[in-house]
């Protein structure tokens, strides 16, 4: 088994274990009202944002149309997460009112294709929110499906800064938060 195909609690989870204290951590600072995750693979990962949810009374949004995780929808459901099985890209409109809700977001990319979803979700952040994406590279150093390049006009237009670089780049993920100063206002 490859360090990024693990389990998390006997869920098949296609990250490294370790990402799970640096969400915690993640969590802690941002105290998000939501959590919104394009692309619940296997649900490892998923169950683990669940149990965040859970615990802190906020809801959990994970979209797929693909059924790898659909066995663990009865554990998702007892955790609260709303499982939405639709195309994440013909369901832009309602993804973007659950972002735009009142307090702070946090989007985790990790579908198919996750230039695009940045590039498509990231305009609708507000103030604090932060988007979140799986299988980067920050400097193109080591091969990966995103390179910073590949987002960098997005993160420009929308005000996107980078956060924690230290606690998720071993875990390949991206992190960034809308702080206001961008051509957008």
């Amino acid at each position: 088994m490859s360090d990024w195909d693990r389990t998390f609690l006997g869920m098949r989870m296609q990250q490294s274990v370790g990402i799970v204290l640096a969400l915690n951590s993640l969590f802690e600072m941002l105290k998000p009202r939501r959590i919104i995750e394009l692309g619940t693979g296997y649900g490892g990962l998923t169950v683990c944002l669940g149990i965040w949810g859970y615990t802190h009374l906020i809801p959990v949004y994970s979209f797929d149309a693909t059924p790898r995780h659909w066995s663990l929808g009865t554990m998702l459901a007892v955790l609260g997460v709303r499982l939405i099985r639709e195309d994440i890209f013909g369901y832009e409109e309602a993804i973007a009112r659950l972002v735009q809700r009142h307090g702070i977001t946090l989007l985790l990319c990790d579908n198919g294709d996750k230039k695009r979803e940045v590039n498509t979700f990231a305009p609708y952040l507000k103030m604090g929110d932060t988007i979140m994406l799986h299988d980067y590279s920050a400097d193109g150093s080591v091969s990966h499906e995103v390179e910073y390049a590949d987002i960098q006009a997005t993160c420009v237009r929308c005000g996107l800064v980078p956060i924690m670089p230290e606690e998720f780049r071993p875990f390949n993920w991206g992190v960034f938060r809308k702080d206001g100063k961008s051509d957008e206002g």
